[in-house]
This record gives C-alpha cells, sequence and structure tokens, in this order.
C-alpha cells in the first residue's frame, strides 16, 4: 500500500525493465539437483527439488545460512536487532542447524526494491509474497520455485494445517509458489484522523465525505503548521474509492492499480474502472478537495506514507490507514501524546453495497525463489516456527524483558518507549499464526467495536481461489498500467485543470494501447473461472 517515488518517466523505463527482465527467470535452477520441472505460460521452466525422505530423517547435518528477503522497515535499535539475532540463531542452529540473514524493503518505495529483485535473480531461500506484491504474475514468470512436491515433506504439519480451500488459494496454474499464513484476519482501508482537533473546531462527526471535506477545511484554515493530509500520489483515491461503490476489483490487489471491475450481482461482467459512471463523478470530488490544499501539490513525487505524517505531527489525517492492522497507531500516539485522541473512519461506512470481504489465502505469503541454495532448509524453517510456540513468541514479540513483558497473558509495552525498544527486528507477518497469536495489554478501547463491525460486515469472496494470468495480454496489460501512471494518476490526484478533457483523453489513450482487449481476457478468465467453481452462484 505504499509507493513509488520516481517521477513517472523513470517508473515506466523500470517497470518495462522489470517486466522485460522477469520474461527470463524461467532458467532452471543451477543446484543441479534432480527433480521435477514445471513449465510456465511463457514456456520457461523452473526447476522443483525432489526428495523422497521421510521427515524425521531428513538431513540438517549441513550448516546453512538462510536468506530471507522482507517487506519490512529496518530496525529501530540496531544495537538491540544484533543482539537478538545472535539469540534467534543461537535458537535455531540447536533446533535446525542454521542462521538468518535478513534484508529489509522499506519505505514506500519496496514495490520496485521488490520487483528489482524479482527481476535480478538473486539467491533468496525464503521472500515475502502475496497479491499485494504481484505473486501471481512473479510465479507465472518464474520468479518462485514450484512447491508441491517440497512441502509435504520439509513442512508436514503447515501442510496439514492449512486447509485444502487456502491451498487451492495459493495454487497458479494449478501450482503452488507460496504458503500462507496460518492467520485469517480483517483488513479494512479506514481514514485516520485528530479525534481531538475535530471535537476543537466542532465539524461534524466523520460519517461520510462531506465530514471528510469539513474536517479537512477546518484544519487549512485553522491549523497552519500542519497538512490536512499527506498521502503519496493517488492514494487518496486508491484508499477510499471503491469502498464508495458496489463493485469489487477483479485484477488487482491494490485498488490504485486496479483497471478492471465487477458487480456481484452480475459478477460474470467485467467492467473497466475507469468507463463506470462512478468514478468520473470522484474525479471531481478529487480535484474539489485537490483545489481546496488538501493535499500538496507535490504529491505525485511524495514519498511519504501518509500515517506516519500523522503520527509525526505533519498532517491532521491519512487517507491510507488500516484497521485493524493499524489499530495499535492510536494507542501509541495517545501514550506519546496525551493531549491528542485518534479516530477511524471505515471506507465501507459510505455505502451499505460496498464489497467486505476476508483476507485471501495470497494477502501475506512465504515464498521460495527460483535460484534459492537452500530450499529445503527454508521450508523446515517454517514449519518450525509455526509449531514451536516458544519459538513463534520469540519471533514474533521479541525478548521478553526487553522489547515487552506479559500481563493477564498479554503483550504488554507499557513500560518500554517503543520508538527505541519497540520490537521491528524480524518480519514475523510471514508466519502470522492465529493459535499463538497473544492480544495487547493496551489495545485500543474501540477495537473490539471495530472488529465486531468488520465480522458482521465480511461475507464470503467470490473470488476466493480467482487467479488473474496476464501472460495473454502482457503486452497490452503493461501498456495500460503506463498509460494509468502518466495520465490516471494526475487526475486522479486532482492534479488537472479539466477533468472532462483529462478524463476524455485518459479513457481514450487507455482504449488505443488495449484496454478492451485487456477487459475481455480478464472476463473470459473470471467466467472460465465460475464456470469451474459455481462460486458466483453461492
Amino acid at each position: 500500500m505504499k509507493k513509488f517515488s520516481m517521477k513517472t518517466t523513470s517508473i515506466i523505463i523500470a517497470l518495462v525493465l522489470a517486466l522485460s527482465v522477469l520474461s527470463g527467470c524461467g532458467a532452471s535452477s543451477d543446484k543441479g539437483e534432480t527433480g521435477t520441472a514445471a513449465t510456465t505460460a511463457a514456456g520457461t521452466t523452473v526447476k522443483a527439488t525432489e526428495s523422497k525422505a521421510e521427515p524425521s530423517k531428513l538431513d540438517t547435518s549441513k550448516t546453512v545460512e538462510l536468506k530471507i528477503f522482507a517487506i519490512a522497515d529496518a530496525p529501530r535499535n540496531q544495537k538491540l536487532a544484533d543482539t537478538y539475532f545472535v539469540e534467534l540463531n543461537k535458537k535455531l542452529m540447536e533446533k535446525l542447524n542454521c542462521t538468518v540473514k535478513f534484508t529489509y524493503a522499506s519505505g514506500n518505495d519496496y514495490q520496485n526494491n521488490y520487483q528489482l529483485v524479482m527481476a535480478s535473480g538473486e539467491k533468496y531461500d525464503l521472500i515475502h509474497s502475496g497479491s499485494w506484491l504481484n505473486y501471481t504474475t512473479n510465479a507465472i514468470k518464474g520468479a518462485f520455485m514450484p512447491l508441491d512436491k517440497l512441502i509435504p515433506v520439509y513442512c508436514p504439519d503447515v501442510n496439514t494445517m492449512v486447509d485444502q480451500a487456502r491451498w487451492n488459494g495459493v495454487k497458479v496454474k494449478g501450482q503452488i509458489f507460496g504458503i500462507p499464513t496460518l492467520k485469517k484476519s480483517y483488513v479494512e482501508p479506514s481514514f485516520m484522523y485528530r479525534e481531538d482537533l475535530r471535537l476543537k473546531y466542532k465539524t461534524p462527526e466523520i460519517t461520510s465525505l462531506d465530514s471528510i471535506e469539513a474536517y479537512l477545511q477546518a484544519i487549512k484554515d485553522n491549523e497552519p503548521s500542519l497538512l490536512p493530509s499527506d498521502d503519496y500520489q493517488s492514494q487518496v483515491y486508491g484508499t477510499s474509492f471503491i469502498y464508495t461503490t458496489k463493485y469489487q476489483i477483479v485484477d488487482s490487489s491494490n485498488d490504485r492499480h486496479s483497471n478492471f471491475v465487477m458487480d456481484p450481482k452480475n459478477p460474470r461482467k467485467v467492467l473497466s474502472t475507469i468507463e463506470t459512471p462512478e468514478y468520473k463523478e470522484y474525479m471531481k470530488l478529487m480535484k474539489k478537495w485537490a483545489d481546496k490544499g488538501f493535499w500538496p501539490k507535490s504529491v505525485l513525487s511524495n514519498i511519504e506514507w501518509g500515517v506516519f505524517s500523522v503520527m509525526n505531527g505533519k498532517a491532521a489525517a491519512s487517507f491510507n490507514a488500516q484497521m485493524l492492522n493499524y489499530a495499535w497507531h492510536a494507542v501509541q500516539l495517545e501514550k506519546d501524546h496525551p493531549d491528542w485522541k485518534i479516530g477511524y473512519f471505515l471506507y465501507s461506512d459510505l455505502n451499505p453495497d460496498s464489497v467486505v470481504t476476508g483476507q485471501n489465502a495470497t494477502s501475506n505469503m512465504a515464498s521460495v525463489t527460483r535460484t534459492a541454495e537452500n530450499p529445503e532448509r527454508a521450508l523446515m524453517l517454517v514449519n518450525l516456527i509455526q509449531t514451536d510456540e516458544e519459538l513463534w513468541n520469540f519471533v514474533t514479540y521479541g525478548t521478553e524483558g526487553v522489547n515487552f513483558k506479559l500481563t493477564d497473558g498479554k503483550i504488554d509495552t507499557s513500560d518500554i518507549d517503543t520508538t527505541v525498544d519497540g520490537f521491528n527486528y524480524f518480519p514475523a507477518s510471514l508466519f502470522d499464526n492465529a493459535k499463538f497469536f497473544k492480544p495487547n495489554f493496551d489495545q485500543w478501547p474501540r477495537y473490539g467495536e471495530y472488529e465486531s463491525k468488520l465480522k458482521a460486515r465480511t461475507r464470503d469472496n467470490m473470488l476466493a481461489g480467482y487467479v488473474f494470468d496476464v501472460s495473454a495480454i502482457e503486452a497490452e496489460y503493461t501498456a495500460v498500467n503506463q498509460v494509468r501512471i502518466e495520465y490516471g494518476f494526475p487526475l486522479q490526484a486532482g492534479l488537472v485543470n479539466d477533468v472532462d478533457k483529462a478524463y476524455g483523453d485518459f479513457v481514450k489513450r487507455s482504449k488505443d494501447v488495449g484496454l478492451e482487449k485487456c477487459r475481455a481476457e480478464v472476463e473470459r478468465q473470471l467466467n472460465e473461472f465460475f464456470d469451474a467453481t459455481g462460486q458466483d452462484k453461492q
């Protein structure tokens, strides 16, 4: 949900380069081991190591270092992190005769960094993957190793703990390229704002786009040291638009990068997002808010994550928060600033027909790159962490007495300075597990209220297990995405002189490069999926 910070031209060049290099990522692993070769859509192959060993007789006699690439910010306290990894690696040596070494892809430019790693063929044994990281596209291009034959041998417990529906949900062209986590959660985009400032200026309770506008206007008029909001690029549109509508995205997990949607009441008809009547009207709202100065005119080159801007006192709101993931920010901010009070507004409150679904199996995963030197041990690590509660606690919460204490079985950080001693050294989201999860002692008081609301609102996702394969339209789809960056982002950020003209140019240019061909192919794949599963009739 973050961004790339380059100028538009540089972005396009980088994306084209990454895609072109990735198309050659299907070469067989150079490990020289016997195995099966999985053929991708492009006709390339990825070698999958096979083993007939029994789990109880797996060979761990060779000490290995597992290289892991994770989407996470670098440690806030490197000294504590170094001490932590010494202890972690000591535990892993005892249990699995291995150590781990992390590379962190932090900051708002993580998408570009990730794709460059995918294109480079760097040898990572485990790597963050998921729908938000173009899992399907990378799998088809051969960036990941197929795991179907490896998981039962080297990850046997997780193999049985993940239900078949979730395994089916992560398959790409019939093969598994990533291990989903063992925690199903509710994640809903939301508007994060300073409730203390809303009360101070007596603006209406945040319940609608109009009340959001009133709040931002009050900040603009009365708080010259604060930006009303500070989200990057066209993220205001990207996080909020789809929830004002009845539609569900069918080609991307990232709203800002989606091109096609469907109406759940008529799911077999795919629509171009920009040709829905709601889209153009929303562009007029974006233009209105941009003209009012609700975000900087430099927004398209902005590298800030708006949530951080709220937390560091730079901005009064962010359109790019999530519930329930970011509820802890309210606790932290009110701890650091006792006179502040944080509020959240769920965008799904905007429209009773907006689609709210539980996270897909592909939402957060661990994959093995095709060039991994130790895929078997990497899978054994996943299995170990997911079955060893003491180790899971250590990689999820850190060191007891340093990063937290247990109070009534809850994670208590009230006695530490989380900006210095807070645990962020190990990207534990790779190993989320509901069985071992412990609530926070100082959980936001309204957490339960929002959790209940989301549970009640969430419906089964009729697209669960649906995988969009771009290979048949790769050139056109890439071109459509480039047009969206060049023409769509300025429009979506409200930085155009004439909405009607800019919108017309955007639609025309998109159609010129193949928008309709892409729409027809997405619709064909979606109907093929519904024919096979019948999920559109549930």
